[in-house]
């Protein structure tokens, strides 16, 4: 996972699999964000604690062993906020919507669809437009 965000985690995650299971694929990445520690661990959650604790047995699936090493870096913070938000992104690869996007371009865009943000997809896409359309009617 080489990605700056959750997302950037998941979309990678996604489309590895995708293309190697040749078909659509939903994928999550998800962390700790430390209000006091400025967000950290973040994307780092798991990875953590090779820097925390170099050669440490801990088993970072482990809630029981993961969180008692980040309270007591909480601790040593000067910043005694105790705010904590579990983030998790999701991404959904279809290899055939893929394909298909990387031909077309949106009206007043420069880029094709496949190059487009999943913000920018989903603020012109028509599945939204419908979907917003749905929202308004219930």
């Amino acid at each position: 996972e080489t990605g700056k965000t959750f997302l950037e985690n998941a979309t990678i995650k996604a489309k590895y699999w995708a293309e190697k299971l040749k078909m659509p694929v939903i994928a999550e990445d998800s962390g700790i964000e430390i209000d006091a520690l400025d967000g950290y661990p973040g994307v780092y959650t798991k990875r953590c604690l090779e820097k925390l604790c170099p050669g440490s047995n801990v088993n970072v699936d482990k809630p029981s062993e993961l969180y008692p090493i980040i309270l007591d870096l909480m601790g040593e913070s000067e910043n005694k906020d105790t705010t904590a938000h579990w983030v998790t992104a999701m991404a959904f690869i279809d290899n055939e919507r893929t394909i298909f996007d990387q031909y077309f371009k949106a009206k007043g865009y420069d880029k094709t669809l496949s190059e487009l943000s999943p913000e920018e997809k989903d603020n012109i896409g028509p599945r939204k437009k419908a979907f917003e359309t749905i929202l308004k009617a219930i």
